[in-house]
């Protein structure tokens, strides 16, 4: 059929847009550029920190409602793969 478009993922083959499960041993080298920062910004506040904080911290938009929400899902991602502690 012309004009149809492929099917199927446009990432490399092997590559996994999430982040790996934390298990000792693991360094932040293995999560993505994007997730690295958002953990690298929390564990180098002093105190807990918000979302917009974290988005401010990040160089982003914190006034607007899209950068805070992808902050905001790789945040918990993170906390949910065992990465950050609630």
């Amino acid at each position: 059929m012309a004009g149809s478009v492929a099917a199927g993922p446009v990432l490399r083959e092997g590559y996994d847009a999430r982040s790996p499960p934390w298990r000792a041993g693991l360094g932040a080298d293995a999560l993505c550029g994007a997730c690295r920062q958002v953990l690298e910004t929390v564990l180098s506040a002093l105190a807990p920190v918000t979302v917009q904080e974290l988005t401010r911290a990040l160089v982003r938009g914190p006034a607007r409602l899209s950068e805070v929400e992808k902050v905001r899902q790789r945040a918990c991602a993170l906390e949910a793969r065992g990465w950050l502690l609630a």
